[in-house]
């Protein structure tokens, strides 16, 4: 459920996103190539500018950067959003190795401003949970997660200075459990 009357202004409001029982598949193939990338337009490049993308076709057109070349990095106003019983598997096409993550519940919502995330599943059959707060903006990113994962807790918190190139790190990073073994399952 989005609302329209906002979107006439720049901002993309989501009353409710809802996600059950789903099941992704993300597949790169023998290049490395995944079954989530799409080909670009034939004729555009990335590095192609907007007056370059607009003059071959003026119905493709990239309306996500500024005058000065910033990216206006914000996340939509999600009133409540709510994904259960969730699982992507990954599976290398190069090793065949296989890999999944169950996500038993996640709750969000953002104000435009500040990202709040609950969530709680498994990764490979081993249980975790997440909590995080996470700023928009592409500079000074407020940070705040904590993960609780293998008999361990794990939390990040503080800045992202420059969150295109991820320069300009205020972090704390901590790690605690009973044991190292706890730590390293």
């Amino acid at each position: 459920e989005v609302a329209l009357f906002p979107m006439l202004f720049g901002t993309v409001t989501i009353k409710r996103l809802v996600l059950v029982d789903a099941d992704l598949l993300a597949e790169p193939d023998s290049q490395g190539r995944g079954n989530w990338e799409f080909k670009a337009k034939e004729g555009v490049s990335e590095t192609d500018s907007d007056e370059d993308v607009a003059a071959r076709d003026d119905d493709t057109r990239r309306d996500d950067y500024d005058d000065d070349g910033e990216g206006n990095a914000s996340f939509p106003v999600l009133d409540d959003a709510r994904i259960e019983n969730l699982r992507l598997t990954f599976i290398d096409g190069q090793t065949g190795e296989q890999r999944s993550v169950f996500l038993k519940q996640a709750d969000g919502v953002s104000d435009g401003e500040m990202l709040v995330l609950e969530a709680a599943g498994e990764i490979d059959g081993q249980p975790f949970s997440v909590s995080a707060n996470v700023g928009a903006g592409e500079h000074d990113v407020p940070v705040s997660v904590k993960v609780d994962m293998a008999g361990g807790t794990f939390t990040v918190y503080g800045e992202i200075g420059d969150r295109n190139d991820m320069s300009g790190l205020d972090l704390t990073v901590t790690a605690r459990g009973a044991s190292l073994d706890d730590l390293n399952a």
